[in-house]
């Protein structure tokens, strides 16, 4: 069975190697991007199960790249955990999204916060 992907989207290189080393141990497959035009372009040919984001990235910041992926029919119903250490930046956010995580964060924190959205790595989605 196949496992769920996730994509993590940050500019700080040692998050993503974070995130990236938390969730292959777990089981999961992971997509890296570092800021949100990447993001972007991962998801024109790729559909994780879940969205990873930082909120204050250069080139596409972590809310126009949740806007777009909103917009999309194709990508709308990706679940998106929003990730930042400035308040001002989380009090912005005028959208659904499924979950914020304040920087720093904790590592079984953001991994409870991720296995509630989407399971466990091989898990079968029930519907």
């Amino acid at each position: 069975m196949a496992s769920k992907t996730i994509l993590i989207a940050d500019d700080d290189q040692a998050v993503l190697d974070i995130l990236d080393d938390l969730f292959s141990a777990e089981g999961y497959q992971t997509l890296r991007a570092g800021h949100g035009a990447e993001a972007r372009a991962i998801l024109e040919s790729t559909r994780p199960d879940l969205i990873v984001t930082d909120l204050v990235m250069p080139v596409l910041n972590g809310l126009d790249l949740c806007r777009a992926v909103l917009a999309n029919p194709v990508t709308q119903t990706i679940p998106l955990v929003l990730i930042s250490g400035h308040d001002s930046a989380l009090q912005s956010v005028d959208f659904p999204y499924a979950s914020v995580v304040r920087k720093p964060f904790d590592l079984d924190e953001i991994l409870n916060v991720v296995v509630a959205l989407i399971g466990a790595p091989s898990e079968q989605a029930s519907g």
